[in-house]
Formats: structure tokens, C-alpha cells, sequence
């Protein structure tokens, strides 16, 4: 191994700070049997680790430390012993190592302005995840023991970049410098890049020039938002998407008994259309899962909670509930946003709201057939192809008494499963109980891939949505169906009974959105179970 013969100021720096977290550490390395066992494991990584044992256990550690700090990824491999005996101090130790090893590779340059300006954290925490994917392209996720923009920014230090290409760690530090909260650093930010770029010739516009070009452009689109270049017309920003997973409970009871009310888990990703990665909803603790009837209180505080989030930006929000089946009746689109108020204030005057299946999520095996029928749809649409109604785009399920259920589903898997055109179906019944023909429906839908279900809950009526489908089509269902719903909130009659508009309900499964798209797809947060 290469032996280093001296340490510079930041080097030295770095060795009394390792020192220092383990000999305040109460995990185990203050007793000599531990620091004995620790000693030990890293000298069976690390060559020429001294062994004497010291009454004064800080003597020992300056010993070990620097014993490791004089060989290449000796810190490393200290830090890997270390948090195998106490894993807490791992977390500690892993930012000063990364520290040595930035330091490694930005010689030549004091870093303590830029340390001291960087070594806070962003006003939203949950941001400093998508800048750091962002900057790497998706090739490394943020760990968890980076919790500063500093410690973002040396974890970078030796992530490679392509011949000719900007590093991402300097990449990182200019979606830094565009953070309002740390306006005061970016003349340190600035120069630091700036000396660094010329130093390894990364100054041209396929470098540093290049990128900061980009961003003052990308800055400028965002600001004044897209527009269309056929009518000159403002584009609507897109969304930010909250995804919200409702999980059915599946903790064992005591004695193996089932619960008699079901409960479930709420959990929440953000998808900002800027960030090349889905962001955590940061619950202040573990919540413990709530019944069916608490499911509308929950969201509301996880809206809460996400409008703080996002109160610097002003992007529109959309909302996408994946539901159980068993959930699927659920009218989340009338959930009010606070359910303290003593009067209606339903979800889908503030946001879009989108109801996806979650079963079909979470198993693969649905995937493929899913995928067939969407792309065949998209294929008929740009082409111009007309597929007629009801038995193309759309099958709607007409209730025959003189079938028994099974023999109905059967028919309905012969019907569907030969017209590769259809991708939505109209259920004769709501899915509102496990064994009822609405719910086997579903599962026949989602079997054969049909995209879009269209149901009425409990004491509604399918009429509307036939009309619907005469008028919109499928493409355009969803903008139709949250028009009625506000016209049916603002008690105007039309054509139905303001009661039956609320009790339509659609399951609108994109598989282009909810599957691809790499670190952002909602499946990488709510898939998985197969």
C-alpha cells in the first residue's frame, strides 16, 4: 500500500476530529475489551496498526487513526470495523471520511469558507436529496449519513465523470448556488468552481460555461413556464405529484387472530418535476395505522404537512391515491382537506386527484398485458384509427339475470379478452365487497389489462358515465368527471341528481406515468410486493 509521510493542516484536522468521536463515543471503546476487539478487527484490514494498549484510551485512538490515515482507504476500511462494533459511530465517522477523501481531490485550495457556508441545512431537508440525483444523473442516491449540503458535496468528491465532463460534485455545487437560502455562498461557490474548471480545463461550454448557460435558461422556462410554439399560448406547468399509498395492515395479533376492524398504513412520496427522484413526505414520528373511517383525517395532515413543504415553490399539486381494493368505493375525491371545518371543503377543489389500483402496482405479473392494450390505445389515437363503441375503447357490463356470476365473468373474459381494443370497462356493480361480482370484475380487468374502470358506489347509477363516454371519450374522461363533480358541488342539477355525479368513481391507470421513468416512477414506491 502507498504510505502518505506527512499530513497537511486539513489532514491533521481530520484525524483529531476521527479521534475525537471515538473517544467520546459510550458504545462499547472505552472499556479496553472493546477497544481490544476493535483494535484487532482493524488490524486485520489495515497493515502496521500499533497494538500497544494505552491507560488513556485517546492516546490509543491517535495511535490507530493515524496508523490508517498514512495508507489508501485505511480511514475506509476503520470506518467499516467501526460501524460493524457500534454502528451509531459509523454514522458519524462516514462524513469525515468522506471529507478526506474530497480533500484527496480538491488540493490545493482552502475549503474553509466553502465548508462554513455549506455546513447548514437547506430550509426544506427533503430538497437536498433530488439536488444530489440530480447532479449525479440518478447514479447515486444521497446516504444517509449526508444530511448537510456540505456533506452532499464531499460524498460527490470521488464520484467519476467522463472525459471532458464537469464532475458532479461541482455540478451539485451550482444547483446550490440557485438556492435563495444560501444566496450569501454563492460568490464562494462560484470561485471555487471557477478555479477548479480552469484548472482541469473545464471551462468551455461542454464544461462549466456550458452547464451554468443551461440552468440560466432552464431558470428563465421556469419562470415564465412553457409555451406552446403552434399558438404562442402559455402551457400549463406541471404538477407537483404527491403519491399516497394506503396499505392494508398485516401485523400478525397476538394468538394469530385477524383484526375485526382492517386497518391501514399511509404512506407519501413527492414527485417534483424538476428532481430526478421521488422524495420521502418526512412524518415527524412513526405513525401507528388508523382505521378506514380515520383515513380522511390522516391525508389531511399529510397535506399539511406537504403544503409547508412546498411553500417556496409555486407549482400546481396533484394528488394520486393507490387503493386497496377492497378501497376502491372510497370517494377520496370528496375527502375534505380539513375535516375540522363545519362545512364541505372536498380535495378536488384544490388538486387533481387520480385513484390508481394498487394491486395491479404491486404485481408484475399484471404488467405486461397492461402495457399491451395502453400502447395499442396510444397506437389507434395517433394514427386516427376509429375503434367503435361500446364493444371497442370501452366494454360496458350489462347486468343479465338469467347468468349466474361465474357464468357472467366468463362470458366477459371471452368478450375482452379477444378485442385487444378494449382498455376500459364499465363494472355492473361497485367493488365495494370482497366476493361480490363487482369486486371479480376488477380482478378480471386487471388480469386481462384493461387501463380504466369506471363504477358507481352505493345508491349511484351507471348512466352518467355512458353519456360520459358519448361525450368525452376516454381520453377525456377524467377532465369530465371532475367538471360534474364541481358543477354536482355547486348543487347544479343538469342532466343528473347532484348525488348520483358524486357516487361516479374511476380507477385511470397510466402505465407510461405510474411505471417508467426510472427513480421518479411511482412503482419504485408503492411496487414491489412480487
Amino acid at each position: 500500500m502507498t504510505r502518505r509521510r506527512r499530513f497537511d493542516e486539513v489532514e491533521r484536522g481530520l484525524v483529531a476530529d476521527i479521534v475525537t468521536v471515538l473517544d467520546e463515543s459510550a458504545d462499547g471503546l472505552t472499556d479496553e475489551a472493546g477497544r481490544r476487539l476493535w483494535r484487532r478487527q482493524v488490524n486485520a484490514q489495515v497493515e502496521g496498526v500499533p497494538q500497544e494498549i494505552y491507560a488513556v484510551p485517546r492516546q490509543e485512538f491517535v495511535g490507530v487513526v493515524s496508523a490508517c490515515a498514512a495508507q489508501d482507504e485505511g480511514l475506509a476500511e476503520l470506518v467499516d470495523v467501526t460501524r460493524t462494533l457500534a454502528p451509531a459511530l459509523g454514522l458519524r465517522l462516514q462524513p469525515l471520511v468522506d471529507e478526506w477523501r474530497a480533500h484527496r481531490v480538491y488540493a490545493g485550495r482552502d475549503w474553509h469558507a466553502l465548508r462554513d457556508a455549506l455546513h447548514r441545512p437547506l430550509a426544506e431537508p427533503g430538497d437536498l436529496a433530488g439536488l444530489f440525483a440530480l447532479s449525479t444523473g440518478g447514479r447515486r442516491m444521497l446516504p444517509a449519513h449526508s444530511t448537510t449540503p456540505w456533506q452532499a458535496f464531499v460524498n460527490l468528491a470521488d464520484l467519476n465523470s467522463g472525459p471532458g465532463e464537469l464532475p458532479s460534485s461541482m455540478v451539485f455545487l451550482e444547483h446550490l448556488a440557485q438556492r435563495p437560502e444560501l444566496a450569501s455562498a454563492v460568490t464562494e461557490i462560484r470561485a471555487w468552481n471557477d478555479h477548479f474548471a480552469a484548472e482541469w480545463e473545464l471551462l468551455d461550454d461542454s464544461g462549466l460555461s456550458g452547464l451554468r448557460k443551461s440552468m440560466e435558461s432552464t431558470g428563465r422556462a421556469a419562470r415564465s413556464g412553457p409555451v406552446s410554439g403552434a399558438t404562442g399560448r402559455q402551457e400549463p406547468r406541471p404538477p407537483i405529484r404527491l403519491y399516497i399509498c394506503v396499505s392494508p395492515d398485516r401485523t400478525p395479533q397476538p394468538g394469530g387472530t385477524r383484526r375485526r376492524t382492517p386497518r391501514y398504513h399511509v404512506s407519501a412520496r413527492l414527485n417534483f418535476p424538476d428532481s430526478a427522484t421521488l422524495h420521502p413526505e418526512q412524518e415527524p414520528e412513526a405513525r401507528a395505522p388508523v382505521t378506514r373511517r380515520q383515513l380522511n383525517a390522516r391525508v389531511a395532515e399529510l397535506l399539511t404537512r406537504v403544503a409547508e413543504l412546498c411553500h417556496h415553490r409555486s407549482d400546481p399539486v396533484a394528488l394520486d391515491f393507490f387503493l386497496p381494493l377492497e378501497l376502491l368505493d372510497e370517494p377520496v375525491e370528496w375527502w375534505n382537506r380539513d375535516p375540522t371545518l363545519d362545512y364541505g371543503n372536498p380535495l378536488f377543489h384544490a388538486y387533481e386527484v387520480t385513484v390508481h389500483s394498487l394491486e395491479r402496482m404491486q404485481r408484475s405479473r399484471f404488467h405486461n398485458a397492461w402495457r399491451r392494450r395502453w400502447a395499442r390505445w396510444q397506437e389507434n389515437r395517433t394514427n386516427g384509427r376509429s375503434v367503435p363503441h361500446p364493444n371497442g375503447e370501452v366494454h360496458v357490463c350489462l347486468p343479465d339475470p338469467s347468468l349466474t356470476g361465474a357464468k357472467h365473468l366468463s362470458r366477459l373474459g371471452a368478450t375482452v379478452g379477444g378485442n385487444n381494443d378494449v382498455v376500459g370497462l364499465l363494472l355492473c356493480e361497485p367493488p365495494w365487497r370482497r366476493g361480490t361480482l363487482g369486486e371479480r370484475e376488477v380482478g378480471l380487468a386487471l388480469d386481462l389489462g384493461l387501463a380504466v374502470l369506471m363504477y358507481h358506489r352505493p345508491g349511484g347509477a351507471a348512466a352518467p358515465w355512458r353519456d360520459a363516454l358519448a361525450e368525452a371519450g376516454l381520453a377525456g374522461l377524467p377532465r369530465l368527471a371532475n367538471q360534474w363533480r364541481f358543477a354536482a358541488d355547486m348543487e347544479k342539477t343538469g342532466a343528473y341528481d347532484p348525488a348520483v355525479i358524486r357516487a361516479m368513481a374511476m380507477v385511470y391507470d397510466d402505465p407510461e406515468q405510474l411505471l417508467d421513468g426510472g427513480p421518479t416512477a411511482p412503482v419504485t414506491f408503492v411496487g414491489g410486493t412480487e
